[in-house]
């Protein structure tokens, strides 16, 4: 570890610890399991190493690319090994180019543009890799496991405790399915191979969906749910989970419409206050507006790249992929959104997606 690495996540890590106790060097460094000692070491730029799983841990803590602190102290992950060995002559070229624009030899604008040029092409190989085919793999198991459950709760033959068990089980294994089918639609879209074919989608039902599945989460936390249509109280049925025989279409996709919603959800239940509420708003007319609102405060250092790939906060153990997700799927619908965040008001994210009808 060098000491450009060490100053580079120390100055990270104060500047979130500004707004956020967790980014504390004690609390940083038990959440990736490393000794505080040892970090401190690290960030002083004292001889040392961490492995590459230690480092991208600590990209997804301080909300960096992990390939980035990875390249600092010398190293590449595993991913971009294969792809190097799987396309050496783009690699080669990538360097080649680098190199030079770095040494100031030939055109500097003709080199820049050669270099941005092959790096979108590598990104795209990694993106659409060895990650992405290995997603593949494990959704058609998954998927089983799915199909499996539901045919033996189906047959009506369980005690009441293994039931309850297989349901959980059962939803665990419909979630993975679902973040991995996120994951293969967010692949696409950053690949510009998504193509989207809008159709009517009911945002109430997919509320009331994602909700069912969100319930045990907002129960440990106490967290209630305020449902509000075109400024006006729906009459939520907190034990059922159920809304009243409502509509309100977007002209979206399904399944990136279900991503979107439980994404803001789950952001808004895992981050709010315990025992405070999380208000959904809802309004149709020429567009469909979605707003999540509760009452916690997004960080000052935070805002800026909230909707950045690996930027987290407030999550323990979370990625910094669910705003990235929401604001690509909401674009690729043809939608956008925006962030609203303060001590007094409260965190508030907004989704306006095309109306259908």
């Amino acid at each position: 570890m060098g000491k450009l690495f060490g100053e580079y996540i120390r100055t990270r890590r104060e500047a979130l610890l500004q707004g956020d106790a967790r980014f504390s060097i004690r609390k940083v460094a038990d959440r990736i399991r490393v000794h505080h000692s040892y970090l401190s070491k690290i960030e002083r730029g004292e001889p040392g190493s961490l492995s590459e799983k230690k480092v991208v841990a600590l990209a997804c803590e301080l909300g960096e690319d992990p390939d980035l602190l990875l390249a600092m102290n010398g190293r590449i992950s595993e991913s971009v090994s294969r792809a190097v060995a799987r396309y050496p002559s783009l690699f080669r070229s990538v360097v080649e180019n680098l190199r030079k624009h770095c040494a100031g030899q030939g055109d500097p604008g003709a080199d820049e543009e050669a270099c941005v040029a092959m790096l979108v092409q590598v990104n795209r190989l990694l993106e659409g890799g060895p990650g992405c085919l290995a997603l593949h793999e494990l959704r058609s198991p998954l998927a089983g496991i799915v199909s499996a459950a539901e045919a033996i709760l189906a047959s009506d033959s369980l005690a009441r405790e293994p039931e309850e068990l297989l349901r959980g089980m059962m939803h665990t294994a419909r979630r993975l399915v679902d973040s991995i089918d996120d994951s293969l639609v967010l692949d696409m879209i950053e690949a510009g191979r998504y193509r989207h074919q809008p159709e009517p989608v009911d945002m109430l039902a997919l509320l009331d969906d994602v909700w069912a599945e969100l319930r045990a989460l907002a129960g440990r936390r106490s967290i209630g749910l305020r449902v509000e249509l075109d400024g006006r109280p729906l009459d939520w049925d907190h034990d059922r989970g159920g809304l009243p025989a409502r509509r309100l279409l977007a002209a979206g996709s399904w399944p990136l419409c279900r991503a979107v919603i439980a994404n803001l959800l789950r952001c808004a239940l895992e981050t709010g206050p315990e025992g405070g509420d999380v208000t959904v708003r809802l309004a149709g007319g020429g567009q469909c507006v979605l707003e999540i609102h509760n009452g916690g405060e997004v960080p000052e250092e935070m805002r800026q790249r909230y909707f950045d790939r690996y930027a987290s906060f407030g999550t323990q153990g979370g990625v910094g992929l669910s705003t990235y997700a929401i604001r690509s799927m909401a674009r690729a619908m043809g939608g956008s959104v925006a962030l609203s965040t303060g001590q007094e008001e409260g965190t508030t994210l907004r989704v306006v997606l095309p109306g259908h009808g």
